[in-house]
C-alpha cells in the first residue's frame, strides 16, 4: 500500500498532465528521495515471471534491500549512475528460429521500474482510451474484444 504522501505526489503529477497547463516538476527529486517508490518498483519486478534471472553481474531481485536502493539513489543524485550492458540470450520461436533477448542487471531493472512508475503517472491519464500497446492492464486481447464490440 502506498503512503498518502507518495500517492498525493503521483496524483498531482497526473493532474498536471491532464490539465496540460503546468509542467510536471520535481520528478528527479521524487526519484532520488523516495525509498517507497523504489520499494514499489522492486515489488513490480519481483512479481514478474523470470524475476530472478541474472544479468551480466549475477545480482538478482531477491537480493534487494533498502541499502541497495539508497545507494542507487545516491549514484543518480551524483550523476554517477551508469547502466550496464545487457546479457544477450536467445529464446526459441514457434517457427524453429530464435529470438534475441536482452536481460538487464537488477540495478538497471530497478531504475527502469522506478522511472516507469513516474512516467506512467504522467502519460497514462492522457493516452487515448483505445490505445492498447504496452500499457498497464491492457493488451492485444482487450483490443480484440473492443473490435468485436464495434
Amino acid at each position: 500500500m502506498l503512503s498518502v504522501e507518495l500517492r498525493k505526489k503521483l496524483d498531482g503529477i497526473s493532474k498536471c498532465s491532464i490539465k496540460g497547463q503546468h509542467k510536471v516538476k520535481n520528478l528527479f527529486k521524487i526519484l532520488t528521495n523516495s525509498l517507497e517508490l523504489w520499494d514499489w518498483a522492486h515489488q513490480e519486478i519481483a512479481s514478474n515471471k523470470g524475476a530472478t534471472t541474472r544479468g551480466v553481474d549475477d545480482v538478482t531481485v531477491d537480493g534487494y534491500s533498502d541499502e541497495r536502493a539508497i545507494a542507487l539513489m545516491e549514484l543518480l543524485k551524483q550523476g554517477k549512475y551508469q547502466p550496464q550492458p545487457v546479457r544477450r540470450t536467445y529464446i526459441p520461436k514457434a517457427n524453429g528460429k530464435q529470438r534475441p533477448l536482452g536481460i538487464p542487471n537488477d540495478h538497471d531493472k530497478l531504475v527502469q521500474s522506478a522511472c516507469k512508475i513516474l512516467l506512467e503517472a504522467i502519460y497514462e491519464p492522457v493516452f487515448h482510451e483505445h490505445s492498447y500497446g504496452f500499457r498497464p492492464k491492457r493488451g492485444c486481447h482487450d483490443a480484440l474484444m473492443t473490435i468485436n464490440r464495434i
